[in-house]
């Protein structure tokens, strides 16, 4: 009977149309709840005061007949997909996409009056890889980190790949020596199977004079149900360096060689110029002996070479 009394008095309020949300002490619902796909969702709602009944609604109609009620601890049947905890807490048992959206509770006090309250429920699918990748740079293991050897100007993209919601991605770049970069804003692209966004960043460096490096780390926002850790890439450049240098000096990579090339033409010079003056010299000398009638003897000039006449 009394069942009947509460569920006459819950047609009477619907018919007026009075189940407008309230902003009230008496209930509170967290803004917001997430869910991983296929997992299980409990949100569970604060009641203050004594209350006997609780109907949840999805979507926010509130004249639908609810998903799950809770009427004198005794529950409603309700769709299987759905529970609800002795404490009026909602169950999802297996969420999949089509539970995305708005949720609304109506707690029914003992002294005749009532609060409703709304939640949105966002179904997510954590990425894959579960953390942001630069290209094929990287392994797919989070977090990871590695290095690369740069020769010229280029760019590197980072991605992160089917997430639910959309995800937007940053750089964060430390110990920069050598290297000048430009930022793009990120691209995301939509994959209507899944329902899932890929987003893509890309930055653009150039290369100074000389050597350099940097750390360049890839990161997304922090999710309670996601591992999105950065990816960490040191970007170097040095000729004979295999190893990226964390602190580097920068110098004229080209000094070194620049010497030593002076050095090999000016030795070239000199012996060009040695061998110069001896064939000079000897071509004198010979010249001399030919035309020699005094009779008299030719003293023999000192050479750098060895003459023959």
């Amino acid at each position: 009977m009394a069942l009947l009394v509460e569920f006459f008095l819950f047609l009477i309020v619907i018919s007026t149309g009075r189940l407008d949300a309230v902003e009230s002490n008496a209930l509170y619902c967290d803004p917001t709840h997430e869910v991983e796909l296929m997992e299980s969702l409990i949100f569970q709602c604060s009641i203050n005061g004594d209350h006997h009944s609780i109907y949840w609604f999805r979507g926010t109609d509130t004249t639908a007949i609810p998903l799950i009620w809770l009427e004198h601890d005794v529950g409603g049947e309700g769709l299987g997909e759905y529970n609800m905890t002795d404490n009026g807490a909602l169950v999802i048992n297996s969420a999949s996409l089509h539970h995305d959206g708005i949720y609304t509770i109506w707690v029914y006090f003992r002294d005749g009056s009532y609060e409703i309250a709304e939640t949105n429920v966002i179904v997510t699918i954590s990425p894959d890889p579960p953390c942001p990748t630069f290209n094929t740079l990287c392994d797919s293991t989070c977090p990871s980190s590695c290095s690369v050897e740069v020769s010229g100007d280029g760019e590197i993209l980072c991605t992160l790949n089917e997430s639910r919601p959309k995800m937007d991605i940053s750089w964060t770049i430390t110990g920069q020596s050598g290297i000048s970069f430009t930022e793009h804003e990120a691209e995301f692209a939509y994959n209507a199977d899944s329902d899932t966004w890929n987003t893509t960043l890309k930055i653009d460096y150039t290369l100074d004079a000389g050597a350099g490096v940097a750390t360049i780390l890839c990161v997304a926002p922090e999710r309670d149900n996601w591992n999105t850790s950065g990816t960490t890439l040191n970007v170097y450049y040095d000729i004979g360096q295999d190893e990226p240098t964390t602190s580097p000096t920068p110098q004229g990579v080209d000094t070194g060689i620049t010497v030593i090339i002076v050095i090999v033409v000016l030795v070239v010079v000199v012996i060009f110029i040695t061998i110069a003056i001896c064939c000079m010299l000897c071509w004198r000398q010979r010249k001399a002996r030919k035309g020699w009638k005094g009779g008299g003897s030719v003293t023999a000039l000192p050479l750098p070479c060895e003459c023959t006449s």
